[in-house]
């Protein structure tokens, strides 16, 4: 096997494993809230039987590391407290959606772009089996046609907000795993994503590997929409199964669109509505990214 394949298999099994041990701190902080304040059995029962899924995904992953002499993240206790917080937190808050989003860095580009000085971003989408009530298959023949659309947006969002010559010749992947759906998966993968992104070229620059960052400026993305003649925002599953229209809007920063995705249900929506839909996404872009920039004021670790 070559070495560059040998890195590349070494890193995926880090980061599943990383998610899948990531995923089962979370249902160990569900089962803890719901165990002690929040008494739903029936819901109890839903968790532990996806908790399975993932114990027995995240041992598989444990031999693998263990026979190939990987060295795990550094960050495991660092996942398992915030897995165990976010489990907890979300139990006592309703059901809401959870993302785990990591970016990784090639050195090396596709190969219809080497010589040309500049990088690349792209971006993976899954949902995890245990983060639905009813399992997720895992799409082992390759991404379905939802998930490479999801993928696409992801990728052109990030690529919007960051110069590729100031990358160089590296390509920089974006893993978004769904560990609890809720509806707006593909608007918290962008948010979670660029975060992810940010911290992964900071490394670069704190390492000395690149003289400026490349991220020119902060995107975000929600989603909006029409239920019974009233617009709302941030659509959580059970509104957005009943919309009239949904919407996902993806901004800069400096107020430009970098997608519109808008769709009428069941009645079609006017200029003034979806004016009105938009100002809402935009509001709500700016309260995300304000939370961002929160995030992004400590530097990330070296590594």
């Amino acid at each position: 096997m070559q070495k560059s394949n040998k890195k590349k298999i070494e890193e995926f099994i880090r980061v599943d494993h990383a998610g899948e041990r990531g995923a089962i701190k979370i249902y160990e902080g569900q089962l803890l809230a719901l165990n002690t304040i929040v008494k739903n059995d029936e819901l109890k029962k839903t968790i532990e039987h996806m908790k399975e899924h993932e114990v027995e995904h995240c041992e598989f992953f444990e031999k693998e590391i263990k026979k190939r002499g990987i060295e795990p993240t550094k960050f495991l206790p660092l996942w398992d407290l915030l897995g165990l917080g976010l489990g907890f937190g979300s139990t006592l808050l309703g059901k809401k959606a959870a993302m785990l989003c990591t970016a990784s860095v090639d050195e090396d580009v596709p190969r219809w772009m080497r010589g040309t000085g500049t990088g690349w971003v792209t971006a993976e989408y899954s949902m995890l089996p245990g983060s639905s009530p009813e399992r997720i298959r895992r799409e082992t023949k390759g991404p379905k046609g939802r998930t490479q659309e999801i993928q696409r947006l992801i990728g052109r969002s990030l690529r919007a907000v960051c110069d590729m010559e100031l990358l160089g010749e590296r390509q920089v992947t974006v893993d978004c795993d769904v560990l609890q759906a809720d509806g707006g998966t593909r608007v918290a993968s962008i948010c979670g994503g660029y975060l992810a992104l940010h911290d992964a070229l900071s490394r670069l620059l704190l390492r000395k590997q690149i003289t400026t960052h490349p991220i020119t400026e902060a995107c975000a993305a929600v989603s909006v929409g029409i239920i019974h003649g009233q617009s709302r925002l941030d659509l959580p599953y059970e509104e957005d199964s009943k919309a009239d229209t949904d919407m996902n809007v993806v901004m800069t920063e400096s107020g430009e669109f970098i997608e519109v995705q808008g769709t009428a249900e069941r009645f079609s929506f006017s200029k003034d509505e979806l004016s009105e839909l938009l100002t809402l996404a935009e509001k709500g872009i700016n309260e995300i990214i304000d939370l961002q920039k929160e995030l992004l004021l400590s530097p990330p670790d070296a590594r």
